[in-house]
């Protein structure tokens, strides 16, 4: 498993609020609050594995956010 990807920047609303995998809503505090920080989210400290990463259309990846589900299969 790798670390969760630096999730600092600046997320697109669109794309942001929607899980790329399930397009579910992936609960993102920073799509979703201005002044949001990483801290804010469920996914701080958590680990995704890189084959789940990997399921990430190239185009999304480091702009949409995984929701928990998808995150975390069983």
């Amino acid at each position: 498993m790798t670390p969760v990807a630096d999730r600092s920047h600046d997320v697109p609303a669109q794309a942001g609020r929607r899980c790329p995998l399930c397009q579910g809503d992936n609960r993102c505090m920073l799509a979703r609050a201005t002044g949001a920080s990483v801290a804010d989210c469920w996914c701080a400290g958590r680990r995704i594995a890189a084959s789940t990463l990997a399921a990430v259309p190239l185009a999304l990846r480091g702009r949409a956010c995984l929701c928990a589900r998808c995150a975390n299969p069983p």
